[in-house]
């Protein structure tokens, strides 16, 4: 983002809300450390789930808005907040530190449109993270395949159960299922056999 937008700064702030605390997991033209949720731009942002250009006097204008100055000063500044699941969860923002007007409401909108981008992407994460969490809750902290190789099959039924629950495990229910199914049928006609 910092060669698209010719920024002297640049970065990806995420909110973690349970300790109130920004951190930046993406930083270009200066090191921030986390911030308490409150202090600077990046908080207003959040807090409104609004975008912002300040194009002049940005210090001045930023101390109107009762946001604390954090880091190095800049002459532009532009912030869209990163949305998952309708929430403000971080900001994207770039920086100029030497031009004035460096940025319009066309780049506002290409930077909106990463940050969307970002918060499908954490949306997804956390998906997949709640999803890994209830398949761990589900197998009851087994590992997949152990009972097996122990020849311990009477937990079969009830593991099946478990694994319905999961639209990961539905699909392997059902091929078990037609695997047994398979199996049956290939007994039976042997037996018909003999």
């Amino acid at each position: 983002i910092r060669v698209l937008f010719k920024a002297d700064l640049a970065y990806v702030a995420l909110l973690d809300r349970s300790a109130g605390v920004i951190n930046f997991p993406y930083q270009y033209g200066e090191e921030n450390v986390s911030l308490r949720f409150g202090e600077g731009l990046t908080s207003k942002i959040i807090e409104t789930g609004q975008a912002l250009i300040l194009n002049s006097d940005v210090g001045a204008r930023s101390q109107a808005m009762g946001a604390q100055l954090v880091g190095r000063q800049s002459q532009s500044y532009l912030g869209v907040p990163i949305v998952v699941e309708g929430q403000s969860e971080g900001v994207i923002s770039v920086q100029s530190t030497t031009r004035e007007g460096a940025y319009d409401e066309g780049d506002q909108r290409l930077l909106a449109t990463i940050a969307a981008n970002v918060g499908v992407a954490l949306r997804n994460a956390r998906l997949f993270s709640e999803a890994q969490e209830a398949r761990a809750q589900a197998d009851g902290g087994r590992t997949p395949g152990v009972e097996r190789e122990r020849g311990a099959d009477h937990d079969d039924q009830e593991g099946q159960d478990e694994e319905a629950t999961c639209g990961v495990g539905r699909e392997r229910v059902h091929r078990r299922e037609h695997a047994r199914a398979d199996e049956e049928g290939a007994e039976q006609r042997e037996r018909e056999r003999d």
